[in-house]
């Protein structure tokens, strides 16, 4: 009987030596936890000032992705496109159907990352099919080809209008307009170093437009090549007209 007295004994004083470890233990851990959360306190949640689903039905444009103009003096060229929805707008004007990414852009925004400012280039609507970029005597140029007049009175303005070139100085933050009613223009070409052009002139291709639709044909009409010097503004053709009309003499014969 004494015995067993004494086994219940130590058996209690074995539980109650487990229970206190057990709970020293966790008293530890909670305060190890409390000291690690005073040391990394948790963030708060980011705020925007507008959240995209206080502007569900605002916005009818969208940014496409940055490109570069120039590294040293860190300016960038933000597309913008038109989001894809039914309805005209308030001069019943449609742009083309075609939206997405660089098929169409509606504008184009210049980012200063140094002064952290942005520009937006034109201030009317206009549908943009084409664009690039080059740097000329420390100035920063984009030329850009777009519509602004619906050429063919299909009542939309897009790449089948007549696409008049867009020269925009961009320290100077002006812009020019180089066209002629007679072509639209197709392509762009760009001498340059190191993306620095080598004179103030780019080549465009251009449509002529023989029949006076409103648009050009590429089954049917021609394509002529002009130079263009885009601190003047002016234009000549690369080949001349009486060396295509003995071209085109030799072909009839």
């Amino acid at each position: 009987m004494n015995r067993f007295k004494d086994f219940l004994s130590i058996y209690n004083q074995i539980l109650f030596a487990v229970g206190v470890t057990g709970f020293v233990a966790v008293g530890c851990v909670a305060l190890l936890g409390l000291a690690s959360s005073s040391e990394n306190p948790s963030k708060p949640d980011i705020v925007f000032q507008e959240s995209p689903e206080d502007l569900r039905g605002e916005l009818k444009v969208s940014l496409e992705s940055l490109d570069l103009v120039n590294g040293s003096d860190r300016y960038y060229v933000v597309p913008v496109s038109r989001v894809n929805y039914e309805g005209k707008s308030e001069s019943g004007l449609r742009f083309s159907s075609s939206y997405y990414s660089r098929s169409l852009l509606n504008n184009l925004i210049v980012y200063d990352d140094v002064l952290e400012t942005s520009t937006l280039l034109f201030e009317k609507k206009i549908a943009i099919s084409h664009f690039w970029t080059g740097t000329y005597n420390q100035e920063h140029y984009i030329f850009a080809f777009g519509a602004d007049l619906d050429s063919n009175s299909d009542n939309k303005l897009d790449r089948k209008d007549k696409q008049k070139l867009f020269v925009y100085s961009v320290k100077a933050n002006s812009i020019e307009e180089i066209s002629d009613k007679r072509i639209s223009f197709i392509h762009l070409n760009m001498f340059s170093k190191d993306g620095i052009l080598l004179k103030p002139y780019v080549f465009v291709s251009a449509g002529v437009d023989l029949d006076e639709n409103g648009e050009f044909d590429k089954n049917s009409e021609p394509v002529i090549y002009y130079g263009v010097n885009f601190l003047s503004n002016e234009m000549r053709e690369v080949v001349q007209g009486d060396l295509l009309k003995k071209a085109e003499i030799l072909l009839r014969n």
